[in-house]
C-alpha cells in the first residue's frame, strides 16, 4: 500500500500543472461580474476573489497566486460552485491563513484546474493597490479605476429575463431610481427600478473623533418591468426586443442623473458588442453579455470619489483599456476629479413654478381628507402633512415635498412619500410629508407650499398653500407644540370618489361619531349612521398645570369613514328596502340634514342631488375641485360641544388657509371654549 501511495504521488507530481497557465478564449472569467478586496487582521492582510467563469465542468477546480514586489508570496484554493450555467468562483481569504504586510501593487493570478484535460488555463489577472488608508489596520484597494466600465446582461426569473445594467458606483448603492430611454430618438415610459448592491469595498478612517469612509460598490439596475422579451405580455412593460436600436438612457436618482448608458440592441432583446470589443487586448465576455458606454455627469451627488487619470489607465482591476477609437471617445467624456466623502446635492437649475390651478389638468388638492399638523420631537416638532393631489400622473419619477416657510424665510424642505398605483390611468396620488429629524421651533403664521415636481416635463407645481398658527402650549413638564386650527370647522365637503358618500367636516371635539337626520325637499328621510373620524385626519395637544391636571385640545373630522349610501342611481331591478337609505338617486332634491349625537344637535350640512344621483357643488363656493369631491354648505348647530370656537378665524378661511372664493354667508356662532394658546 505504501508503495503504491508513492506511486500515485509521482504520477500526479509528473503530469499535472507543469509551467505557465494557459491563455485560452475558452476559459475567461466574466468581467461583469468580478470582485476583490483586502480584509484586516492585527497582523496584516487577506486576500478574497470572486468571479463568475466560463469553461468550467464539474470536477474543475480553481486557485489563485499572489504576487508583490515580483515575487510570488503564496497561493491557495477556491470553492467552484455553479450559478446560472456559469461557474462560481469564491477565494476566501480569511481560511487560507495566508496575509500580505505591505502596501503597494499587488498580483493576483486567478487559475482554473482543468479536470478533464490536466491544464491550467489563466482566467484573469488582477493588478490592484494594497493601501494602508489609516496608517495602521485599515487596509483596502484602491478602486477608483473601476468607475470606468458598465455592462447590458440578462437576469433569469421564472417570470422571464430582466434586462440588467451592471456598473460601478464610488458611494453605497441600494436606491430607487428611474431608468428614462429614448430609442433612436423616441421616447418610452420612464422605468422604475432600483439599484442594488452586489458587492461593495470600503475604506474606513478614524482619526480622533472625525470618521472618512470611502465606498465603491459594484451595482445593478433592476426593475419589473424592463424585460428582454414578453412573457405574458405586460402593457406597462418596456421590452427590449421590441425596441432595437439605439437607446440612450439616463439613471436618475431622486430626479438628478447619476449615469448616462448608450447602447445598441438587437431583435432579440439582446445589447450588441460594444465597438471596443474589437480592440486589440479586449477580453472575451459570455454569451448575451455586452459592454454599453457609461458617462457620469459632473456634480451627481452620488460619487464620492472620481479620479479621471486612474480611470484612463485601467477599466478595473488593472485591465488596460482595449486599442479602439471608440475607447478615446468614452475616455474623453469623463468628468474633472472630484473627491468628498459627503458630496453635497447637486445644484439644480431654475425650476419653472407653476399655479397648479392654471395647468391642463390642474393640480390640486382634496380639501375633504387633507390635514397639516406638528409633532413634539426634543425641544421643538416637526411638521406632518397629508393630500390627495388630483391631475397628477403614475409616472415613477413624480415627487413631492412640503416648503415649510415663516415669511420669507424657508425653514425645512420636507420630502414627500407616495404610493405609486399600478393603474397607470389613475390621476391621482396620495402623498405624506414628514421628516422626524427636523426639530424646529419657529411659531406663529407659518406657510407651507406643497409643490408636485412632474420630472418628465421639468415643471414644479404649487397644488396648495396651507396657511396655519404654531403655537407652543403652555404646559408643565415637555414642551407641547401643535397648530391651533381654528379654521377647519368653518366647511363641510362632499366625497362621492367610491361607492359610498362621505360627509366630512370637523369637529372640536374627541367624539365624532354622528347620524344624520335628513329632509329631501321637506320629506323626512330615515337616520343615516355616519362613521367617526378615519384616516388620522386628527390634530390635538394636551396641556398639564402644576397639579398634573390634563386640558385636551382636539381637533377631529367627522365622516371619513363613510355613510352606508351608495353615490348614483339605483339598478333597475333595485327593491328599496325600508328604514335604509341605499342610493343617493332614489332621493334627487333638496336635502337638509341635522347632525345629531345622543340627541344633540352639532350642526347641519345642506346639499343637492341631482338627477345623476351625486351631490352638487355649494354655489356660494364656486371654483376647481376634484372630481370626486365638492364643498357643501354648513351651519352650526344649537347644541355646541366643541371645545373650543373662533368665528374671526372661520371668516378668513375655511381650512388650513384656504380662502373664500365669496364672503361666507354663514352665520358663526360667537367664541367660545378654551383659551388661544401662545
Amino acid at each position: 500500500m505504501r508503495t503504491l501511495g508513492v506511486l500515485l504521488s509521482l504520477c500526479i507530481a509528473s503530469t499535472a500543472w507543469a509551467g505557465k497557465p494557459l491563455v485560452d478564449a475558452g476559459h475567461f472569467a466574466d468581467e461583469s461580474q468580478l470582485f476583490l478586496q483586502l480584509g484586516n487582521t492585527d497582523s496584516g492582510y487577506w486576500l478574497s476573489v470572486q468571479a463568475y467563469a466560463v469553461g468550467f465542468v464539474e470536477k474543475d477546480r480553481a486557485r489563485i497566486e499572489v504576487r508583490q514586489g515580483g515575487k510570488q508570496q503564496f497561493s491557495y484554493a477556491c470553492q467552484v460552485g455553479w450559478d446560472g450555467g456559469l461557474a462560481k468562483v469564491s477565494c476566501d481569504g480569511p481560511q487560507s491563513g495566508k496575509l500580505l504586510k505591505k502596501a503597494g501593487p499587488v498580483e493576483v493570478d486567478l487559475i482554473q484546474e482543468s479536470d478533464a484535460d490536466d491544464k491550467e488555463y489563466l482566467l484573469r489577472t488582477f493588478k490592484v493597490n494594497a493601501k494602508n488608508w489609516d496608517g495602521k489596520r485599515e487596509w483596502q484597494i484602491d478602486g477608483d479605476d473601476l468607475l470606468g466600465a458598465a455592462y447590458f446582461a440578462p437576469t433569469h426569473a421564472q417570470t422571464g429575463e430582466y434586462a440588467t445594467l451592471r456598473f460601478w458606483v464610488a458611494n453605497g448603492a441600494d436606491f430607487n431610481a428611474i431608468l428614462r430611454c429614448t430609442i433612436d430618438g423616441k421616447s418610452v415610459p420612464d422605468i422604475d427600478g432600483t439599484v442594488e448592491s452586489k458587492n461593495s469595498l470600503t475604506a474606513d478612517i478614524i482619526k480622533g473623533n472625525s470618521r472618512t469612509t470611502w465606498h465603491w460598490t459594484q451595482a445593478a439596475f433592476y426593475a419589473t418591468r424592463f424585460k428582454i422579451t414578453s412573457v405574458g405580455k405586460d402593457p406597462e412593460s418596456v421590452y427590449v426586443a421590441e425596441h432595437p436600436g439605439s437607446w440612450q438612457c439616463q439613471l436618475r436618482k431622486g430626479g438628478i442623473t447619476v449615469r448616462e448608458f448608450s447602447f445598441k440592441t438587437n431583435a432579440k432583446g439582446d445589447a450588441e458588442p460594444h465597438p471596443m470589443q474589437q480592440g486589440k487586448g479586449a477580453p472575451p465576455l459570455p454569451p448575451r453579455v455586452a459592454m454599453v458606454d457609461v458617462k457620469i455627469p459632473k456634480d451627481n451627488g452620488l460619487d464620492q470619489r472620481i479620479k479621471p487619470d486612474v480611470i484612463k489607465k485601467s477599466r478595473g482591476f488593472g485591465l488596460a483599456w482595449p486599442q479602439h477609437d471608440s475607447v478615446k471617445v468614452l475616455l474623453a467624456s469623463l468628468p474633472p476629479a472630484y473627491e468628498n466623502a459627503n458630496p453635497p446635492p447637486p445644484k439644480k437649475g431654475p425650476v419653472k413654478l407653476v399655479n397648479g390651478l392654471e395647468a391642463n389638468p390642474p393640480k390640486l388638492v382634496d380639501e375633504s381628507s387633507t390635514t397639516v399638523s406638528v409633532w413634539r420631537n426634543g425641544n421643538g416638532y416637526f411638521p406632518r402633512a397629508k393630500a390627495t393631489i388630483a391631475g397628477t400622473t403614475q409616472a415613477p419619477s413624480n415627487m413631492y415635498r412640503l416648503e415649510w416657510k415663516q415669511g420669507a424665510k424657508l425653514l425645512a424642505t420636507l420630502k414627500c412619500s407616495w404610493q405609486q398605483s399600478d393603474n397607470r390611468k389613475q390621476d391621482w396620488n396620495t402623498v405624506e410629508c414628514e421628516d422626524n429629524n427636523l426639530s424646529l421651533t419657529a411659531k406663529g403664521a407659518i406657510e407651507a407650499n406643497l409643490i408636485y415636481t412632474d420630472d418628465q416635463q421639468g415643471v414644479d407645481y404649487l397644488v396648495r398653500t396651507y396657511k396655519v398658527t404654531v403655537a407652543k402650549y403652555p404646559s408643565k413638564g415637555d414642551p407641547v407644540w401643535q397648530v391651533v386650527p381654528d379654521d377647519v370647522l368653518a366647511t363641510a365637503w362632499a366625497h362621492q370618489g367610491g361607492e359610498s358618500v362621505k360627509i366630512r367636516f370637523w369637529l372640536g371635539m374627541d367624539n365624532t361619531s354622528v347620524e344624520l337626520r335628513c329632509t329631501v325637499d321637506g320629506k323626512k328621510l330615515p337616520d343615516i349612521k355616519m362613521s367617526g373620524h378615519a384616516d388620522d385626519n386628527n390634530i390635538e395637544a394636551t396641556v398639564y398645570d402644576n397639579k398634573a391636571n390634563a386640558t385636551k385640545y382636539v381637533w377631529q373630522q367627522a365622516g371619513g369613514g363613510g355613510t352606508d349610501v351608495q353615490v348614483g342611481m339605483p339598478p333597475k331591478d333595485f327593491k328599496p328596502s325600508d328604514g335604509i337609505v341605499q342610493y343617493l338617486g332614489q332621493y334627487p332634491g333638496k336635502w337638509d340634514c341635522i347632525v345629531r349625537q345622543n340627541g344633540k344637535q352639532l350642526r347641519e350640512v345642506l346639499f343637492t342631488v341631482n338627477n345623476k344621483g351625486s351631490i352638487d357643488a355649494d354655489p356660494n363656493q364656486p371654483g376647481v375641485y376634484p372630481s370626486w369631491v365638492v364643498p357643501i354648505e354648513l351651519r352650526f348647530g344649537k347644541d355646541i360641544l366643541d371645545g373650543r370656537v373662533r368665528p374671526d378665524a372661520m371668516k378668513k378661511s375655511r381650512g388650513f388657509g384656504l380662502p373664500w372664493p365669496k364672503p361666507p354667508t354663514t352665520k358663526f356662532p360667537a367664541a367660545s371654549g378654551l383659551p388661544d394658546p401662545k
